[in-house]
């Protein structure tokens, strides 16, 4: 039970802190998002960056912003861990950004980054990017998702990371020029999600799209397979606490 109610708690939490009614990925990448998202796993993909225009256009749409998501190198001298980094466009925003405003009152600055709550980061340590260093200027709400160990940068900044990386990483950092990982996606209201999810997949070719809805049956649909799997334990557990009182 408790179990239960943590997941749907964390659910509701990070679905509000996503912000986004609908998530725009490359075909084939909706396992890798719907990980990203709830187990904070790092990955990276790239359409091209046009995508975002042509979701605008579809009608139901309210708001549509970019996202460029970057995989840190592990156990690399050019990196803090292994991270997902998350490129967010200022302007366009709708996820992060009331966030910021609600907790600094500005933007940030381009050497700057807002980190999840289980990023262990200080203020005065700074955060290795492909030998680019950036200050943690704020930490995210705790959300029990991937948000709470992904770290947000300016979208601007991005370009500036590649171009160092080929000199400070150990690995250059290849991320095609103008492509984007992901747009969020803000319907007009709850009624129209599906019918808007629809028209982007009939719409523009090669993109799937995943759901707040998805996201949370995929869970919910893991967490019913773990408690199936506890049922015998408990059971015995229930048995042996029987025999037990029963010698006593």
């Amino acid at each position: 039970g408790l179990i239960t109610m943590g997941v749907n708690h964390a659910l509701g939490v990070g679905m509000a802190r996503l912000g986004a009614d609908l998530m725009v990925v490359p075909r084939g990448a909706v396992d890798g998002t719907h990980t990203a998202l709830v187990m904070g796993e790092p990955i990276a993909f790239y359409m091209d960056g046009s995508v975002v225009d042509r979701v605008r256009a579809i009608p139901g749409v309210e708001a549509a912003s970019p996202q460029v998501f970057v995989e840190t190198l592990a156990s690399a001298a050019c990196c803090t861990g292994r991270l997902l980094v998350v490129g967010f466009d200022p302007e366009t925003d709708f996820t992060v950004r009331p966030w910021l405003y609600e907790a600094l009152n500005r933007d940030l600055g381009p050497n700057e980054v807002v980190a999840g709550n289980h990023v262990l980061m200080t203020p005065s340590e700074p955060l290795r990017l492909y030998g680019s260093e950036y200050t943690v200027v704020g930490r995210l709400d705790p959300t029990g998702m991937g948000m709470d160990e992904t770290v947000f940068i300016p979208l601007t900044s991005v370009p500036d990371m590649v171009e160092r990386s080929r000199t400070l990483a150990e690995k250059p950092l290849e991320i095609p020029p103008g492509s984007v990982s992901t747009v969020m996606v803000r319907t007009a209201g709850p009624d129209k999600v599906e019918e808007v999810a629809r028209a982007i997949e009939e719409t523009i070719p090669g993109v799937s799209v995943l759901t707040a809805g998805q996201v949370t049956q995929g869970v919910t649909r893991n967490v019913s397979s773990l408690m199936a799997g506890l049922i015998p334990i408990s059971v015995g557990v229930f048995l042996v606490s029987l025999i037990l009182l029963l010698v006593l």
